[in-house]
């Protein structure tokens, strides 16, 4: 359920080189995740209720005209679903839902049942609806001939911002869902970006501005997007452009229908602090890092469809909230993969290059080794020599004595007092001790050669491994 893989940056020192883990928590597909949920098809948005609710993670299914909701604890302890909401659908037209916020305003957005919704949904069908209680959201907007592909609520949590792909606009509505007017020029597109025929894709608010993605209108040019077929504006909630607010697509900001977007925390290596801007298109299907003052491309993360899938559109990026809602360390997306037609909720942890000085980040806050965590060792090697079944051991366990039998019958003897300076009776194993403190859960084949790269793992992990020996 996990692959690691190296950052790819423009720039940076050893001190702040990572890797980027995935760890794929739900799909529609049977042994890609954790979690197999038939309904999580085409996942768009993602939101959850903040401290000190910090309820479960809600996820948009647009392929199953549902949300679904998933409890994780730590940063990947996923559960199965604890709950699923129908959206309502329309007779003709596009449909499911696309972005969607939470609202913690008990003033705002009442329901008919004199409650505030909880959760709210954008739709392609042009309605956006809300759910406080029950198994059914109920419509509370309906806005003809729109395509809503996504939504954003101001932080006081009494607008909110739907991006109208078939108008091109950002439509504005008020805590009682009636359109607001805030002006002619308010979330006006920019010059440079409405001269490349993009146009609103979402909106999302962080930290009180309102970041519009763009992307070229229609799903058939969306989703085969080239790097530069796409931008990313900022907005105060009133709708006015921030000054230098325009990121523009280009031969070096690589955005290609950008959709998601979040703002790492300091702790997210290299790419700490920077914005994140994830590439819906299906040829580019990505998270970009820009410097967020300067809006220098700082490198990608890539996000990787699993085994014998392709990819599809990637959606939402957000940071979890620290309670049943992920870490606020880890990096959560969404992806439509094989072209949309199957669905991969996931998790992107930030694990430090070997020789790298920035510590690991554990959750629960802890920092440093590894060594309550458990890792799987599979003996014998894969070419079938006898040998115990795969056991699951601590990282100390291994430091002070792993007696196992490698295909040649010599001990595999592991002794150290950290992953860093692992030793087998044949000399330093970098490989293992890379693996032991930096991929907790992947597993391995134990062998008696220095450097041996566990044979069990992907090429792709194979060539993640041998980046982290550079230093």
């Amino acid at each position: 359920m996990k692959a690691p893989f190296q950052s790819d940056p423009t720039s940076t020192d050893v001190a702040n080189a990572a890797t980027y883990v995935q760890t794929n928590l739900v799909s529609d597909i049977a042994g890609l995740a954790t979690v197999t949920n038939t309904n999580l098809v085409n996942p768009w948005g993602v939101s959850f209720l903040p401290s000190p609710v910090s309820s479960p993670f809600w996820i948009s299914d647009q392929g199953s005209n549902v949300a679904t909701v998933f409890p994780v604890t730590d940063s990947t302890d996923v559960s199965q679903a604890i709950l699923t909401v129908h959206i309502p659908t329309t007779a003709t037209g596009p449909q499911g839902p696309t972005g969607q916020v939470s609202n913690t305003n008990a003033s705002s957005f009442i329901l008919q049942d004199g409650a505030s919704a909880h959760f709210i949904f954008a739709n392609l069908n042009g309605t956006i609806s809300a759910w406080d209680s029950g198994p059914t959201a109920s419509v509370e907007v309906t806005t003809p001939g729109a395509v809503y592909t996504g939504l954003a609520v101001n932080e006081a949590h009494t607008m909110l911002y739907a991006a109208n792909d078939s108008a091109g606009t950002i439509d504005v509505f008020d805590s009682s869902f009636a359109p607001v007017n805030l002006g002619d020029h308010a979330f006006q597109t920019p010059g440079q970006i409405a001269a490349r025929g993009l146009v609103p894709f979402n909106a999302t608010d962080i930290g009180g501005e309102v970041y519009v993605t763009y992307a070229p209108s229609g799903r058939a040019a969306q989703t085969t997007a080239g790097l530069g077929d796409g931008a990313v504006a900022i907005f105060s909630e009133s709708g006015k452009l921030e000054p230098h607010g325009v990121l523009l697509g280009g031969p070096h900001t690589p955005l290609a229908a950008p959709w998601g977007v979040a703002i790492a925390p300091d702790d997210f290596g290299q790419f700490s602090g920077d914005l994140l801007v994830g590439n819906f298109s299906f040829q580019h299907s990505e998270i970009n890092a820009f410097d967020l003052q300067t809006h220098q491309f700082e490198g990608t993360i890539p996000i990787s469809p699993g085994s014998g899938n392709t990819s599809g559109g990637l959606w939402a990026l957000t940071f979890g909230g620290g309670g049943r809602d992920g870490s606020p360390n880890t990096l959560y997306f969404t992806d439509g993969i094989d072209g949309e037609t199957h669905g991969l909720f996931g998790a992107i942890e930030s694990m430090p290059l070997i020789g790298a000085s920035t510590p690991t980040h554990q959750t629960g806050g802890e920092m440093g080794t590894s060594a309550a965590k458990t890792i799987t060792v599979t003996d014998p090697p894969a070419s079938g020599a006898s040998g115990p079944a795969a056991i699951a051991r601590t990282l100390s366990d291994l430091m002070s004595q792993f007696g196992s039998h490698d295909a040649t019958g010599a001990p595999n003897h592991l002794s150290g007092t950290s992953a860093g300076s692992l030793m087998h009776s044949g000399g330093p194993i970098p490989d293992i001790a890379a693996l032991t403190e930096r991929f907790m859960g992947a597993p391995f084949v134990s062998g008696g050669t220095t450097g041996l790269l566990p044979s069990s793992l992907a090429a792709e992990e194979q060539r993640a491994f041998l980046a982290l020996h550079q230093g």
